[in-house]
């Protein structure tokens, strides 16, 4: 039996200003890689995450509108194979599309 890794892919970064309250956002990064990535949300050019999620594909936040403190955010992944980065711009106006439940949302603040 024979194990294919590949290297982690960023496969979409959204922003959604639908999710529950009026006064949040939401950033969601998807992403494939075998194994399983471990996968941060960040500003960049910072080295603490805002938020982790281990060995999966996908990772959720949910941000205060007052607390954006950056208009750019970046997705990283990382397994074993290598590491894929995306950054994200979120726009004044904070345009973006529903994709998922508020629900599945981590909240930061």
């Amino acid at each position: 039996m024979s194990f294919i890794a590949d290297r982690p892919a960023i496969l979409s970064v959204y922003v959604n200003k639908t999710c529950g309250h009026s006064e949040e956002v939401c950033l969601t990064c998807f992403v494939r890689g075998n194994p399983l990535a471990n996968i941060s949300l960040r500003r960049p050019g910072q080295n603490i995450a805002i938020i982790e999620c281990l060995n999966t594909t996908e990772c959720n936040i949910k941000i205060s509108k007052s607390a954006i403190k950056s208009s750019e955010y970046e997705c990283m992944a990382s397994n074993l194979i290598g590491t894929a980065r995306q950054t994200i711009t979120i726009q004044d106006d904070l345009k973006g599309r529903s994709f998922f439940e508020a629900s599945q949302c981590k909240r930061l603040v």
